[in-house]
């Protein structure tokens, strides 16, 4: 479904989503960002990863490391990043990690696809399930197509939902 978008529909879909997000408080509110970085099939992330450093954000993005982990390294600039694992662009890993202690902070969870109660499916490795599952103060914030939200999703009881959904049509906050 994602890789046949009509390449226009989806440059527009990806401009309302980064609208919408930046216009969220959590956003607004938050001192540090921790964000993935798209891939060509997923939603954009490269407006809101500008913005952020527009707006002075502590801004980290994730590496896979070690087989199955993933760890946020902050960057400073797209220059930061380089092609990684899987063919994503990610952080050296020289720089600052995070490690959790930032109050304020909300993380940007991809997905191929969300439900309305904010679980995801995602690669199948379960990296960001893992990741989160040892900081559970972070806000989270899912970016997604609206025609790629459903009804509901098999999900374990290993599996973290995110808080809200931002899709090209609305906001969906899935704590209810």
């Amino acid at each position: 479904m994602r890789r046949s978008m009509d390449r226009h529909n989806k440059i527009d879909a990806d401009k309302r989503i980064t609208q919408r997000f930046l216009t969220l408080n959590e956003y607004k509110n938050c001192d540090t960002l921790l964000c993935f970085v798209s891939m060509d099939i997923e939603t954009d992330t490269y407006a809101i990863l500008l913005k952020a450093f527009e707006d002075g954000k502590k801004v980290f993005a994730p590496k896979c490391i070690a087989g199955n982990e993933m760890r946020f390294y902050k960057i400073t600039s797209l220059d930061d990043l380089y092609g990684g694992a899987y063919g994503i662009s990610e952080p050296h890993g020289d720089t600052q990690q995070f490690e959790g202690n930032d109050k304020n902070a909300l993380c940007v969870v991809p997905a191929l696809c969300y439900d309305k109660s904010g679980y995801r499916l995602g690669f199948g490795m379960g990296f960001y399930d893992r990741f989160l599952s040892e900081y559970d103060d972070i806000y989270t914030v899912g970016l997604c197509y609206e025609e790629h939200i459903m009804p509901s999703l098999p999900h374990e009881s290993y599996d973290i939902s995110v808080k809200k959904i931002i899709t090209d049509v609305r906001t969906i906050d899935t704590e209810v």
